[in-house]
């Protein structure tokens, strides 16, 4: 998460490098803004007699000592520049920096500054990143090369823009005594500090310099003036401040700072917040600091001749020293004024006149050539002109004492995400600096929260408070100068405390769980107690010492996880006990929560009713607020308030259980001392190497594919030194034995040097280096430092060809540390030679991509999985019948229980191995059966020492305590699930949520769903979930054994019962997710004993007329279910008493029969996730939802069939919903497009009827650019009748939608041109997919072209659009559509060309990623220049093109499929032309194009060796197009259909002596003859087609005799083909006998004998027991309609994982023709019938319907033949 952060850093002087440096060791990727060329900040442009202030001792970086070379005690300015570039080429920090970008503004967007204003907490959170309302900062930067412009936009700013610099501080004068008038040169100190020395000297060399000014800029200056100068032109100094300046820091030898600077000299002044005992030492101790004052007074006043000079500072030295205003003069810089090269000018004013500088008290003015201001700079004018905000600018800095009001010296109370590095000063400025930089650091990784504002501005108001206390008028608030060591104190006690809230994970419910609670506690208690006259003390002092107890119970709770204590220690009892207590505060807290919800709906309804009369309203509201607060203080005073009564037992019971915490903490230590030598033992056994000790059985494969691999090393040229492969794997998957074999495989002789290294868990960079060098010499190095070991192994494999294994690998910490690492390691390897290949094995495939990243390769990886059954059999017998003769003979039964044993193993060798071991020790069958009938994976792995699963257990446990504690949690929740579950990531995500195992996210970009779906892609990469993927949709699953490990660490806490199995006797008291599947009611009352439940899983299967009641009480008793999962097929009704379940979050109801959701589930405020698809109707019921549903405002997901999603009235109210996949808009309250205004966490939206947005101002109500989360957006009119027009467009101009938008979907909108927003690129820009359907009057279409991230286009049914796109340059730095895969085109008729100008472009302009088009019915679109290079599939339908241009280059065009059908113009086709080319080509398409006379020109066959056409299907209507090349020489044919001819009345000769080719007869298995009304004959060459397995003939009416047919047909199919019928029909056909030899033969014949035929093929294959006869399916939902996945499926048990409509077209739902109400059916005197109707009646009916009737049937299709032609010889029927 840390690397997803956007922070900047502005300024790389020494504290935006110290800041840089910590921020990158948290895990970020800061980027530093300078506008410089360098770094080092004032020190780049200080002169070059410029020291240091301080001893280097004080100023050095805390991990990075001065070069032992520099034995100045200050040096000068190129040493400490020389300092700070090797500081920052130590740490990397250069790449992070962007040198000349200047940093123009910050402005901080996305929340009002009235907003920011009212928030009590700093950033609405008291996090670095802000609370759930927070904004971004949008960073103006100017290129200082070309001046450009850009905006970055930051989560976090930090401003290291130092105070002594950019903005010099110049006097003001009066008029007429300003600059203006000297005739001499004025500059600013920074500019002659900016000058290189030549050019400095040249300037001031003969002149009379002025300057003015008497700190360290102007002392230097005067100096260096008096060196060039001398006497002859004297520097003159205007001083109008004596300061205290002193040659050192030292008093007759002695160190100043030892008298002012350590921890006994700061007992001498008052603290803020010091208690009675400091503050009475200050006082009595102050007298000290007045002799320590005047000694050094005394002393410097005795070695400087100030007094001489009148340079007695008016303030004590003790003033100037805690307001940081004191220097170090330059060498001999009283020598200098004797000598008279210095001249020292004290003077209040100064004015300027022509010839130089008047000063107060002087006749005549100072002549000067050149005067410098040495005057400082506005540091806090520049900080002010930083910000845009104007608001910001006046509360940035103070207006007095240029005081910047910063809490810590770094945050301002009232910026939110932005800190200020820089400002403090010291007697070390940098170790300052520093440790502020690292305090950050931690406040930006999460470590701790800040207090509320105003504790803020308390702090800061204190703090000013004690330091004007004694730098008096000289008082500056960033000096920190005597009271440096107790601040520095109290960041290293904030680094380290957890009383700031901490957030560490050392323990979920400890951890951030318990720290919330015990935080909501103080909230609520304020809250709920501000009633009354006292504070419950009691209950305070339980959360203070809950709080003290906090960081003890974390540290006991993460070293218990730590030393895998077994579970009868005693502490896990007591951990239990604390979750329990922490439960029920959480529970009373939630209902706390609760009660507040529903105490402001109550509100909010009696202000709804009485809005008419305001003056009742009025009356009637202040005597009910009345009543309700005297009765809160009656209950509260009388402690009758039952929900805080039991807020206060859980405080006090969770109080009493913490208290023992101390009892564990020597019993922890013995306990972690035994884990460790257990842990070393463990380490040393796991430890591999290069030789192995086992059969490779199973895995020749993967063996074959590894040594390919290593072959290509040597055969292919790369362009890098090193290859990587890595083979990823569960635990006991015979990884390290592949790569043992492979090792010694004679391939790697090819290899000048082979390493072997066992990495495990226990990694260290210098001991990886050794073991390699070890592996290589066969002896351990003596070396010890890191560089060392890198230079030696790099000169060992110097230019040499190396094979380099690297076994057992795992992700230790946060990716860029394990990548930091990892670099060190291989950084020698890069000298190796081309050719060079590392193997590793990990169970991470996280680890596979970040060694990748370290060695810049891309990532090639080979998954190796269990073994299958019988090789597994095949090991596990290789180890049970070890030094056994004869197994396969005298063993036969236990071989048979050895083969039920192996199916247990999952596959996994190393079970097999161990298991197989055991079985040895005995081949006694009882021996062999107790082992079958054991569990192997059984949570008492490890107890049982006979079975070997003390190795096989401890092995899949390693990978789970390498998870961070946030994902164990998240894992071990998964074994709810039975074995071979699909997982869906989505759906198993918001259980996540619902269950509170997610962290709240710090950064507003992200929701709580995305941080979840980190947690689950983690999980996914580290190989504890795999991923699949089935018609298009992915699913997960968890290995077996690794699901077996979750059940074991999850046994405590999670119960499946499966039907059939017993709920157990006593039900673990621990027990908090529950999954039943049961008809046992006994095991559903059970559940109600279960207090602590969290989540239920119900499966019923069966009916039972008990079951309701059973559901009642468990619904009573179960009161602290999160999440509830109903699956019930006969369930008739949800009892109302869910309303019972106060604390849920997630429901989900799976059922056929319940006709309405309970009403008392609007009562369920806390619910987020309600998943209840509706069956059995396909018509809303209305009262199928609580008419006031939309009280539940915390709602996040809510499925339900989108009819009854668009019945709830005011959904606006659900303003935290995400997803909306059907708004029907209508004119009524409750229903207009002004509910969306306020749900800006949409993702997915759906507008229907559009036409009823009556205005603008009703559609700029939506706002749908505010909702920064929307990806999928369809807006539809609901019809295209006649509409205003300009009504549609000024409707869609106003539902712009956000520049997040992926999806875009138009339907049946009626405006002429397209919406403002869509033709201006930016607002569209990140678009993916867009669909435009039935458009009619739209005649221009949107830039679409320009569009980078355009991927699908679709457009449908729009007549008028003339062009695709209608702005297009043709160079080539521009591509039209550069990223679209496919393009749909339907229906646009009048469409004329692909761009308005008709500009053509060059080949790879137009479309270069395309892969799908689609074009039908656009009869005058011209052709493309050129096909897209990539494109697979083309399917052209009636369209104008005369042919097809493929790319002129000789590249392989990658066509797969094309599809040319009802084209009248097209009279060639290029591919013979491009058969070299066209080899993916694979199914072909020609059909109703009857001017087509060629395929193009193909060359002879002997210069197109291996270009031969290969088609799998062909489809034609002519069939001289056989006779065309490259059909003609085809090689290979699989399927062919000939169809759609009316004229083809028999095949020439040459089209049948096609069918005779070897090619042809050799490959064509499936042939159709299809619509061929004159067709007479077949081919007689059929005989021939020896491949030849089906053969269809349908809709060839004159078609009279087959010809002899090939011995292969299996099938033979006639359809409507009555000559043929007659003539080989089996019941007498004439020539039946002629096709014996076929096996089926399907001939239409009449009604009753197809029943009977299909009767028999159903009989045959035992299909009738399948079918489920009266049920009638009356809707079936895809639910998330035309969504990427499917959400409708988040978890769901027995679902049907795929649906097949085998419904057909021609039954079921008639189609009855629409009539005027006054022409209607309605009118008519007799009956008016369906045809369906009629055929459903038995034939007697039926003709006692029509006898003597007149009749008239409507259509001309089958059913209407039939039945004219059953009655036509009795009676006249109209037709």
């Amino acid at each position: 998460m840390v690397q997803k952060k956007r922070i900047c850093i502005i300024g790389a002087g020494i504290s935006g490098l110290a800041t840089c440096k910590h921020l990158v060791e948290k895990g970020f990727r800061p980027v530093v803004f300078e506008a410089d060329k360098t770094i080092g900040g004032v020190w780049k442009s200080t002169l070059a007699s410029t020291r240091l202030q301080t001893s280097k001792w004080d100023y050095q970086f805390s991990d990075f000592p001065w070069p032992e070379k520099v034995v100045e005690v200050y040096p000068h300015n190129i040493q400490v520049m020389a300092y700070l570039e090797s500081y920052a080429k130590q740490f990397e920090l250069i790449k992070h920096v962007r040198f000349g970008e200047k940093v123009m503004g910050i402005e901080y967007v996305g929340v009002e500054e009235e907003q920011i204003e009212a928030w009590d907490l700093w950033g609405g959170s008291g996090e670095a990143f802000g609370g759930s309302q927070r904004g971004v900062w949008h960073i103006k930067v100017e290129s200082v090369k070309d001046g450009t412009i850009e905006i970055h936009v930051m989560d976090f700013v930090i401003l290291c823009i130092g105070r002594f610099s950019g903005l010099p501080n110049i006097p003001t004068f009066p008029i007429g005594k300003d600059p203006k008038i000297f005739n001499g040169k004025v500059i600013h100190s920074i500019d002659y500090s900016n000058m290189n020395a030549s050019a400095a000297v040249q300037l001031i060399k003969g002149k009379r310099v002025t300057v003015v000014g008497f700190l360290k800029s102007a002392l230097d200056i005067a100096a260096e003036c008096a060196n060039v100068n001398g006497s002859e032109y004297p520097c003159t100094m205007i001083i109008r401040t004596k300061r205290w300046n002193i040659p050192s820091f030292e008093v007759w030898g002695f160190p100043i700072k030892y008298l002012f600077f350590n921890r006994f000299a700061e007992l001498l002044f008052h603290k803020p917040g010091e208690g009675l005992i400091l503050s009475l030492l200050a006082f009595l101790l102050s007298p000290l600091v007045w002799i320590f004052s005047k000694i050094v007074e005394i002393h410097f006043l005795k070695i400087i001749p100030m007094k001489k000079h009148g340079m007695v500072p008016e303030h004590s030295f003790f003033q100037a020293i805690s307001s940081c205003l004191l220097c170090i003069l330059p060498d001999k810089f009283y020598n200098k004024v004797e000598e008279g090269s210095i001249v020292l000018k004290p003077s209040k004013t100064f004015s300027f006149c022509k010839n130089g500088v008047e000063v107060e008290g002087e006749r005549q003015p100072i002549d000067s050539d050149i005067v410098i201001f040495a005057t400082g700079f506005k540091g806090d004018q520049k900080l002010r002109n930083i910000f845009v905000s104007s608001k910001f600018q006046e509360i940035v800095a103070g207006i007095k004492d240029n005081v910047v009001p910063l809490y810590s010296d770094c945050i301002h109370p009232q910026i939110p995400q932005m800190a200020i590095i820089g400002f403090a000063e010291s007697i070390s400025n940098l170790y300052t600096t520093e440790i502020r930089a690292r305090w950050l650091s931690h406040f930006l990784h999460g470590k701790f929260k800040l207090p509320s504002k105003r504790s803020m501005e308390k702090n800061v108001m204190e703090w000013e408070k004690h330091v004007k206390k004694y730098s008096g008028s000289r008082y500056r608030g960033s000096c920190i100068s005597t009271l440096h060591i107790w601040n520095n104190d109290q960041f290293c006690s904030a680094l380290s405390s957890s009383i700031m809230v901490p957030i560490a994970v050392a323990g979920w419910f400890v951890g951030p769980f318990m720290g919330k609670i015990i935080n909501d506690c103080y909230d609520y208690l304020k809250d709920y107690l501000k009633d009354q006259i006292r504070w419950q003390t009691g209950m305070k002092e339980e959360l203070e010492r809950l709080r003290e107890n906090h960081p003890k119970i974390q540290a006991v709770v993460f070293a218990a996880n730590q030393a895998q204590l077994n579970d009868n220690h005693p502490i896990n009892e007591w951990i239990w006990q604390l979750r329990d207590a922490l439960d029920e505060v959480n529970d009373a807290l939630d209902e706390l929560e609760y009660m507040k919800h529903k105490e402001q709906l109550t509100k909010n309804m009696e202000e709804t009713k009485l809005i008419k009369n305001k003056k009742l309203r009025k009356v009637r509201s202040m005597m009910k607020s009345m009543k309700k607060k005297l009765v809160k203080i009656g209950e509260r005073g009388l402690k009758r308030d039952p929900i805080l009564k039991r807020l206060e037992e859980a405080v006090q019971k969770l109080d009493k259980v913490s208290a023992n915490v101390t009892t564990f903490l020597r019993l922890l230590d013995n306990a972690k001392q035994e884990q460790k030598e257990q842990a070393v033992d463990f380490y040393k056994a796991r430890e591999t190497g290069s030789l192995p000790t086992n059969d490779l059985i199973g895995r020749g494969e993967a063996k074959e594919y590894v040594t390919q691999w290593l072959k290509k090393l040597s055969n292919e040229h790369r362009n890098r030194n090193i290859s990587l492969l890595s083979i990823v794997g569960h635990g006991g998957m015979g990884k390290t034995t592949l790569l043992q074999h492979v090792y010694e495989d004679e391939i790697t002789k090819e290899f000048d040097l082979k390493m072997w290294v066992c990495v495990s868990n226990n990694f260290n960079v210098n001991k990886i280096i050794a073991d390699m060098l070890e592996s290589l010499d066969k002896k351990k190095p003596d070396l010890d430092s890191l560089d060392a070991l890198q230079n030696s192994l790099r000169t060992e494999i110097m230019s040499k060809k190396f094979l380099f294994i690297l076994d057992d690998i795992w992700e230790e910490e946060e990716e860029n540390r394990d990548i930091s690492k990892w670099e060190k390691v291989l950084a020698p390897l890069a000298y190796g030679k081309i050719g060079s290949g590392i193997l590793l094995t990990t169970r991470m495939d996280s680890v596979a991509t970040m060694i990748a990243k370290v060695i810049k390769t891309k990532k090639e990886t080979f998954k190796l999985e269990g073994l299958e059954e019988d090789q597994c059999l095949q090991l596990l017998n290789s180890h049970a019948f070890a030094g056994v003769e004869n197994p396969t003979d005298d063993y036969k039964r236990l071989r048979s229980i050895a083969g039920e044993i192996v199916k247990k193993l999952s596959g996994s060798p190393l079970a097999a191995k161990v298991i197989g071991g055991v079985l040895n020790s005995s081949l006694d069958e009882r021996h062999w059966t107790r082992i079958l009938n054991s569990d192997f994976t059984s949570p008492k792995l490890g107890q049982d020492p006979k079975l070997g699963q003390d190795y096989i257990f401890p092995i899949l446990r390693l990978s789970y305590m390498f998870l961070p504690k946030h994902l164990q949690n998240c894992f071990a929740f998964c074994s709810i699930f039975r074995q071979d579950y699909q997982l869906d990531k989505d759906g198993l995500v918001k259980i996540w949520i619902a269950l509170g195992f997610i962290q709240q996210p710090h950064d507003q970009h992200w929701t709580i769903e995305d941080i979840g779906g980190m947690y689950f892609d983690d999980l996914v990469k580290k190989s504890f979930f795999d991923k699949f993927e089935t018609f298009g949709r992915y699913y997960y699953k968890m290995h077996d054994l690794i699901h077996e490990l979750a059940q074991s660490i999850s046994m405590h806490e999670c119960l499946r019962v499966g039907d059939g199995t017993k709920l157990p006797s006593i039900i673990p008291k621990t027990l908090r997710h529950l999954s039943v599947e049961t008809t046992n009611l006994d095991i559903i009352k059970k559940i109600g004993q279960v207090k602590y439940l969290h989540s239920l899983f119900w499966f019923q299967k069966a009916s039972n007329q008990d079951i309701c009641s059973a559901l009642i009480e468990m619904l009573k008793a179960s009161r602290s279910l999160r999440l509830l999962y109903v699956f019930d097929k006969e369930l008739k009704m949800i009892p109302e008493e869910i309303g019972n379940l106060i604390h849920l979050r997630y429901l989900t109801i799976f059922n056929q029969k319940f006709t309405m959701l309970p009403r008392s589930l609007s009562n369920l405020y806390h619910l987020q996730y309600i998943c209840c698809p509706k069956w059995g109707t396909s018509q809303p019921k209305v009262d199928f939802l609580p008419i006031d549903i939309n009280n539940l405002s915390n709602l996040r997901y809510l499925m339900l069939p989108n009819y009854y999603i668009s019945l709830i009235c005011g959904i606006g109210k659900l303003k935290y919903l995400q997803e909306l996949d059907m708004f029907d808009l209508r004119d009524m309250s409750g229903y207009r497009i002004e509910e969306l205004e306020n749900m800006n966490d949409l993702c997915k939206l759906r507008i229907n009827c559009l036409e009823n947005v009556k205005n603008i101002e009703e559609a700029c109500m939506a706002k749908l650019c505010a909702k920064t989360r929307l990806t999928d957006l369809t807006l539809c009119w609901s019809n295209t009748d006649l509409r205003n027009i300009d009504l549609d467009e000024n409707v869609l101009d106003n539902l712009q939608p956000p520049t997040c938008l992926r999806n875009l979907s138009i339907e049946r909108y009626m405006g002429v041109r397209s919406a403002i927003w869509m033709n201006n690129v930016n607002p569209i820009f990140n678009l993916e997919n867009i669909e435009l359907s039935d458009c009619l009057e739209c005649e221009t279409l949107p830039p679409f072209g320009q569009l980078p991230f355009l991927k699908s286009l679709t457009l449908c049914n729009m007549p008028k659009v003339k062009w695709l796109e209608s702005k297009f340059n043709g160079n080539d730095k521009y591509h039209a559509f550069p990223l679209l895969e496919v393009l749909l085109i339907q229906k646009l008729k009048a469409l004329e060309d692909w761009f308005e100008a008709g500009v053509a472009a060059e080949d790879g302009c137009l479309f270069p990623c395309l892969i799908e088009l689609l074009l039908d019915s656009c009869p005058k679109l011209k052709e493309l220049p050129s096909l897209p290079s990539k494109l697979k599939e083309l399917h052209i339908k009636n369209t104008g093109w005369a042919t097809l241009n493929f790319c002129s280059n000789s590249n392989p065009i990658p066509l797969e499929r094309l599809e040319v059908i009802q084209c009248p113009n097209i009279t060639s086709l290029p591919l013979a032309d491009e058969i070299a080319r066209l080899a993916a080509l694979r199914d072909f398409t020609i059909i109703e194009s009857p001017n087509l006379i060629s395929l193009g020109r193909y060359r002879e066959v002997e210069t197109t060796n291996n270009c031969d056409l290969i088609l799998d299907y062909l489809c034609i209507s002519d069939p001289l197009v056989l006779l065309m090349e490259p059909l003609r020489s085809i090689a290979s044919l699989k399927e062919m259909t000939i169809e759609l001819n009316d004229e083809l009345v028999s095949f020439p000769n040459e089209a049948e002596q096609w069918f005779l080719k070897l090619e042809v007869r050799s490959s064509l298995s499936w042939l159709l003859f299809n619509r061929l009304k004159s067709l007479e004959s077949l081919p007689s060459s059929l005989e021939s087609l020896s491949s030849l397995e089906y053969l269809s003939i349908q809709n060839v009416p004159k078609l009279w005799e087959l010809p002899n047919l090939p011995p292969s047909l299996k099938r033979l199919s006639i359809w409507k083909c009555p000559e043929l019928k007659k003539r080989y029909r089996e019941d007498g056909g004439s020539d039946r006998h002629k096709n014996a030899h076929i096996p089926d033969i399907n001939i239409d014949t009449n009604n009753i004998q197809v029943m009977a035929y299909l009767e028999s093929y159903a009989q045959q294959f035992e299909l009738l027991k399948h079918v489920r006869f009266g049920e009638m399916v009356m809707g079936i939902e895809y639910v998330g309609v035309g969504e990427k996945e499917i959400e409708a499926w988040d978890l769901w048990i027995h679902v049907m994982n795929f649906v097949i409509l085998c419904i057909e077209r021609f039954s079921k739902l008639p189609n009855i023709p629409t009539f005027s109400v006054e022409k209607g059916h309605e009118v008519f005197d007799g009956k008016v019938i369906h045809s369906m109707d009629y055929s459903n009646m038995d034939s007697s009916a039926a003709l006692q319907l029509i006898k003597g009737k007149q009749i008239t049937i409507i259509g001309f299709l089958k059913s209407t033949l039939d039945i004219a032609a059953e009655y036509a010889d009795d009676q006249s029927i109209y037709v």
